[in-house]
């Protein structure tokens, strides 16, 4: 089986709280989330910034997708703002019930897929 095919049940946006990760079905990815400082107490990177009503995440780390393993997909961290929470390396994320994913460092819980229940990553 191709790469893109097995990868299909990872590709989606995947949310939780401050949080989110998007897998393409070209094995790249993005994740963005809060750091929970603003720049305009701090403009020491990392930070949150808004823009109008939009806060602007100050996490940003870019992720390609190499092989998969049943539920779990491996991969490389090749760029990440703030390192303590997401490093630049290896990367494993792992699909769970209910339209979860688990991604090492991000969120409270697993995070959400677009067909999770209605109450889940609040």
């Amino acid at each position: 089986m191709s790469l893109p095919l097995q990868l299909r049940p990872f590709v989606a946006s995947w949310y939780w709280h401050g949080s989110i990760v998007q897998v393409r079905s070209d094995g790249t990815g993005t994740a963005s989330w809060r750091i929970y400082s603003w720049c305009g107490d701090d403009p020491t990177p990392p930070c949150d910034s808004t823009v109008g009503n939009e806060i602007i995440d100050g996490g940003h780390a870019v992720f390609l997708l190499t092989t998969v393993q049943g539920v779990t997909a491996l991969g490389r961290v090749v760029y990440a703002s703030y390192g303590s929470k997401i490093p630049v390396g290896y990367l494993r994320l792992t699909l769970m019930p209910k339209d979860h994913l688990s991604f090492p460092g991000l969120g409270g819980g697993p995070l959400c897929g677009p067909r999770a229940p209605l109450d889940c990553g609040a």
